[in-house]
């Protein structure tokens, strides 16, 4: 028995009342009621956070399509820059020829690698926008849904012609010399205008990968 029973008296053991469960069961109610606010409360507080997760992961795929567009315009000035370079072995191939028939067949291999050179430019980046092909002057992308974050991509002309690389169709059919000279004149500049043009979007991919790589730490 308890210590407490052996100060009570039989008469007090006969009209003591068993304690009530009420308010045990109410207590549990109360605990539920008090654990569905709690998480309440945490889905409220949540809700703000999940949606800037959203906006945040909207933003860095965006930001992912923009330096993917970046690479494959610095592969392709990749590429042109071989293209020029072979243009250029044309143009010393003819400049050694003594037969003019041999450098008027120079020539037209050459007008081919102009148009190969145009061909390529204007087909690099297929269902996306094309930073090399001078269709417009920027290239602006939006980060976010309400259109407040944005990057602007410059956009270059790289193609053959006179508001690009401004490489001449081959005067004379290469007869001379001097028209062989111009060529490779021009061909000089062109490589060196693809090749700043490739370092430029390099800085911006740089710029667009450290952005990238802060979103991806929060």
């Amino acid at each position: 028995m308890g210590l407490l029973s052996r100060f009570r008296s039989p008469r007090e053991d006969r009209f003591a009342a068993p304690l009530p469960a009420a308010p045990h069961a109410r207590a549990e109610t109360g605990n539920e009621a008090g654990n569905g606010a709690i998480q309440g409360a945490i889905s409220r507080a949540l809700r703000p956070s999940i949606a800037g997760m959203s906006e945040t992961a909207e933003t860095a795929e965006r930001l992912s399509g923009a330096l993917h567009m970046l690479e494959a315009a610095i592969l392709a000035i990749d590429h042109l820059t071989e293209l020029l370079a072979e243009g250029t072995e044309l143009c010393e191939n003819a400049r050694e020829a003594v037969n003019t028939a041999k450098r008027a067949a120079i020539a037209e291999r050459y007008s081919a690698l102009l148009e190969r050179i145009d061909a390529y430019v204007m087909n690099i980046a297929e269902g996306e926008a094309n930073l090399i092909d001078g269709s417009r002057k920027t290239c602006e992308i939006t980060l976010d849904a309400a259109g407040q974050s944005r990057v602007v991509l410059h956009v270059a002309n790289l193609t053959s012609g006179p508001s690009g690389l401004d490489l001449s169709a081959p005067s004379e059919a290469f007869a001379s010399l001097s028209a062989i000279d111009r060529s490779l004149a021009e061909l000089t500049v062109a490589k060196n205008v693809a090749l700043h043009t490739a370092d430029l979007f390099a800085d911006s991919a740089a710029v667009l990968s450290e952005r990238l790589g802060r979103l991806k730490t929060l």
